[in-house]
C-alpha cells in the first residue's frame, strides 16, 4: 500500500509536514489478524526543514 498526507504534532513545540507511507500487509486466512511493516519518509517543514523516516511494523486485529 502507499499513501500521501500532512504531518501535525503538538507539544513542547509544533511540528508540520508533508508525509508519503508505503507499506507491505499479510492477511492470515484462518484468524482475523494482519501483519504489516511500512516506511514513511517525512518532509518536516516547521519548526526547521529537514528529512525524517519513520518505520513501522504491527498487528492488527481485524473486526467483520
Amino acid at each position: 500500500y502507499y499513501g500521501l498526507g500532512a504531518k501535525f504534532c503538538s507539544g513542547k513545540k509544533e511540528e508540520v509536514g508533508l508525509r508519503v507511507v508505503f507499506g507491505i500487509n499479510y492477511f492470515f486466512k484462518e484468524i482475523p489478524f494482519d501483519f504489516f511493516c511500512e516506511i514513511s519518509p517525512t518532509l518536516q517543514l516547521s519548526p526547521e526543514t529537514n528529512l525524517n523516516v519513520d518505520p513501522g511494523i504491527g498487528i492488527r486485529y481485524l473486526f467483520h
